[in-house]
């Protein structure tokens, strides 16, 4: 049975020290409180780094309030830059009926939000995490074999807050044109992601049943890191 590797080189191991800064979540009644090591928090966000610079006061007061983003999706963040892990999915991984996979809705709304979440803060690494993340609930089939994308809700927060370019619109837009379908609602989307989508499809003239992700199943070009920069997912691949 193959085992993971536990050992890790140190200059990549994360930084623990330093003092905690408390981080505000939410709005009024769902307002959480987080706690996150500085050192932590700065290497991995430029955002964080800035706020917790001397022109700022939160540096003073060791307090970051952010009151108009979702909890469960800053959970998500800070869960990842102590593991490394997008801990969003459900126990189990075999085939699921249309009940849970309804209820899987959830994830990739927290999944959406959490994308974007990293976006503000400038932390591409989590971004490629979640990207990675996304691919495999598109995995996820029914009993019936059939897979599900992001819907109207996910669709449409994501092109709200995320900017033209931004790898997670060309992963939806690529899914939708090669696995979408006639009998989708397609009326219920906004404007600009339909003019998106038929902009990839004249790109891609696609073919049915045709495989959006290179044959290796590569998902670099969702990713934001440099070509010529590794993939942290392959050398993770790679250390097990």
């Amino acid at each position: 049975m193959k085992t993971r590797n536990v050992r890790g080189p140190t200059d990549l191991a994360p930084k623990i020290c330093g003092g905690i800064i408390t981080i505000l979540v939410g709005k009024a009644e769902k307002r959480k409180e987080f706690y996150v090591h500085e050192d932590l928090l700065r290497s991995c966000s430029p955002y964080f780094d800035a706020a917790l610079g001397k022109d700022w006061k939160e540096a003073g007061t060791r307090t970051i309030s952010l009151y108009c983003d979702d909890p469960e999706a800053f959970q998500i963040y800070t869960q990842w830059l102590y593991s490394g892990k997008v801990w969003s999915a459900s126990r189990t991984h075999d085939a699921r009926p249309l009940s849970e996979l309804l209820r899987m809705a959830d994830e990739r709304n927290l999944l959406a939000k959490a994308y974007c979440l990293g976006d503000k803060f400038l932390d591409h690494l989590f971004k490629d995490c979640i990207i990675d993340a996304i691919l495999e609930c598109f995995k996820v089939k029914d009993e019936n074999k059939k897979v599900y994308l992001f819907g109207k809700r996910q669709v449409d927060f994501i092109w709200a807050n995320t900017t033209c370019n931004a790898p997670i619109r060309r992963l939806i837009l690529e899914q939708y044109a090669y696995r979408g379908r006639v009998s989708w609602d397609y009326d219920i989307h906004c404007k600009e992601f339909l003019v998106d989508l038929l902009r990839e499809m004249y790109q891609t003239r696609i073919h049915p049943g045709r495989k959006a992700l290179d044959s290796d199943g590569n998902t670099c070009k969702y990713h934001h890191h440099a070509k010529d920069q590794p993939c942290n997912k392959r050398i993770e691949e790679q250390a097990d």
